[in-house]
C-alpha cells in the first residue's frame, strides 16, 4: 500500500479533535451561528447595526428577529423548463455511462449545467422539512432536523451508504446517471438532511447528514440565485455525514470543524457524500470572516483518504474559497475559488474552478444578476468523460422576481463553451441555452 500523507487515522483524530476541542472555548456572549438554518450556505455579506433581540439572517443579511425554540414544517416546490439553441432533447439509450433505463448524461444539457434535464417541464424539487430550532442563547438546547426531497435534483443529495449502495461495488458513474435505490431515470429522492443538533450559548454541535459548508451555491434552489448551478458546484460535495462542531466567536469570526465519512470518490463530479463507511472519513473544518461591514470570508476544507478499494487508496482534498463584498445598497458582488483534487495510485484528477457573481437589486422585489465562470479538470475520475485538461467557460444572464412572499420566478440564459464538442450530439463545442422556474416556499 502507498504512503499517504493524510492516512485514515490520521485525519480521524483530526476531525474529533476539532470537534470537541471548540467547545471548552465556546464564549459567554451569544451570536447566530451561520449553521442555525436551512439555508446553511448563504453567508452575510455585511452585519447591520441590529437590536439587542434581533440577529443578521445568513441569507439576506438583514436584521430578524432572533429564532425562538419550536417545532416546524416548511416546503420548498421548484418547476422549470429549459432549452438549447439546437433542440437537443435528452435520451434514455444505455451508454457507457448509464443502464438501460437511465438518463444518458451525454444527451440534453445534463453535463454543463448539472442540475437540469432538457426540453420538458420538470419538477426539479420538492422539499418537506422541519423539526425544532434551538434557542442556545442562555444555556444548552437541543434539536432535530429533517428533509425529504424529491424531483430531477433530488439526485445531488443522494449519499453513499443511504441513498444508494455503499462504497464501489455500488454503480453510480456520477451525478447525471446515479442507479440510486431511490429513483430510476429523471426522477429520484433523497433524505437531503436528517441531523441531531445540541447548543450551548454560541457553541452548537450537529451529528448526522447535513448540507456542506464548502461553497456558496447552495442545492436548495430558493439560496441560490440563479436557476442552474455553475460547473465549479460539481468539485465538492453537496452533503456531508458526520459530527461538525461550531463556535461563533464573536460577531465577526466564526470556526468549525469536526470528523465526515468522506466524499464518494467514485462518483465522476463528488456531489454525493458517503454515509456509513469508516474507510472513507476525513477532516472538514474551515472558518467565516467578517473583515467590515462591506467585506466578509468564507472558507472550508474536506481532507481525507478513501480505502475501500483494496489496493489502491485515494487521497482527497478539496477546499472553497469565498469573498462577498457589499459595494452599495443596490450591488453585491461574490467570488468564488474552488479546488479538488484526488491522488489515485499514480493518478491524478480533480479540477479547479473560479466563479463570480454580480447582482442588482433593483427593487424590493426584482433582482438582476449575472454569473462568469471558468473551469478546469484535471481529468480522470472526477470528470466523467471530459478530456484531461478540458477547459470550461460559462456566461450566465438571470433575475429573480418575487411575485409574492411565496412565489419567485428565475428566469436565465447561458453561454457555455468545452474544448470537446460535447454540445448538439457532439456536434459543437458550444451552446446557448435557457428556462424559466418557479419556486414555491412555505
Amino acid at each position: 500500500m502507498k504512503y499517504t500523507f493524510f492516512s485514515k487515522a490520521f485525519v480521524r483524530c483530526l476531525g474529533v479533535a476539532a470537534a470537541f476541542a471548540i467547545l471548552p472555548f465556546a464564549q459567554v456572549s451569544a451570536s447566530a451561528s451561520i449553521f442555525d438554518r436551512f439555508c446553511e450556505p448563504c453567508q452575510p455579506v455585511c452585519f447591520e447595526a441590529c437590536a439587542v433581540d434581533e440577529e443578521v439572517d445568513p441569507c439576506d443579511a438583514i436584521c430578524v428577529s432572533k429564532p425562538k425554540s419550536s417545532w416546524g414544517l416548511y416546503t420548498v416546490f421548484q418547476m422549470g423548463v429549459f432549452a438549447n439553441e439546437f433542440g437537443q432533447t435528452d435520451s434514455y439509450n444505455a451508454s457507457i455511462f448509464s443502464k438501460a433505463g437511465q438518463h444518458d448524461i451525454t444527451s440534453g444539457n445534463t453535463l454543463a449545467l448539472i442540475n437540469t434535464r432538457n426540453s420538458s417541464i420538470q419538477v426539479n424539487q420538492l422539499i418537506i422539512g422541519g423539526g425544532r430550532n434551538i434557542d442556545s442563547r442562555h444555556g444548552w438546547d437541543f434539536g432535530v432536523h429533517f428533509d425529504f426531497a424529491f424531483g430531477t435534483d433530488a439526485i445531488l443529495l443522494q449519499s453513499a451508504g443511504l441513498e444508494f449502495n455503499t462504497g464501489h461495488g455500488g454503480y453510480r458513474t456520477g451525478t447525471y446517471a446515479g442507479a440510486g435505490s431511490w429513483g430510476t431515470g429523471d426522477y429520484y429522492s433523497a433524505l437531503g438532511q436528517i441531523y441531531f443538533e445540541a447548543g450551548y450559548k454560541n457553541f452548537n454541535l450537529k451529528v448526522g447528514k447535513f448540507l456542506s459548508p464548502l461553497g456558496s451555491n447552495s442545492p436548495v434552489s430558493p439560496y441560490r440565485f440563479f436557476y442552474t448551478l455553475p460547473s465549479a458546484a460539481g468539485l465538492y460535495p453537496a452533503t456531508q455525514s458526520g459530527v461538525l462542531a461550531t463556535w461563533t466567536v464573536n460577531k465577526r469570526v466564526t470556526v468549525f470543524g469536526g470528523w465526515t465519512n468522506g466524499v464518494d470518490t467514485n462518483d465522476a463530479l463528488l456531489r454525493g457524500a458517503t454515509f456509513d463507511s469508516s474507510d472513507n472519513g476525513g477532516f472538514l473544518g474551515g472558518f467565516n470572516y467578517q473583515l467590515t461591514n462591506r467585506v466578509n470570508f468564507k472558507y472550508a476544507a474536506i481532507i481525507g483518504s478513501d480505502d475501500r478499494v483494496i489496493g489502491v487508496d485515494t487521497d482527497y482534498f478539496i477546499q472553497s474559497f469565498i469573498v462577498g463584498i457589499n459595494l452599495s445598497k443596490r450591488w453585491d458582488y461574490r467570488f468564488e475559488w474552488t479546488l479538488n483534487n484526488l491522488n489515485r495510485g499514480n493518478d491524478h484528477a480533480g479540477g479547479y474552478g473560479i466563479n463570480q457573481e454580480l447582482t442588482y437589486k433593483y427593487s424590493d422585489k426584482l433582482t438582476l444578476g449575472g454569473r462568469v465562470e471558468y473551469t478546469r479538470y484535471i481529468g480522470g475520475i472526477a470528470t466523467g468523460f471530459l478530456n484531461r485538461g478540458e477547459n470550461h467557460t460559462n456566461l450566465s444572464l438571470g433575475a429573480s422576481w418575487s411575485i409574492t412572499k411565496s412565489l419567485t420566478l428565475k428566469p436565465e440564459i447561458r453561454y457555455d463553451k468545452y474544448d470537446t464538442e460535447i454540445f448538439n450530439q457532439s456536434n459543437s463545442n458550444h451552446q446557448f441555452s435557457g428556462g424559466l422556474s418557479f419556486i414555491v416556499t412555505l
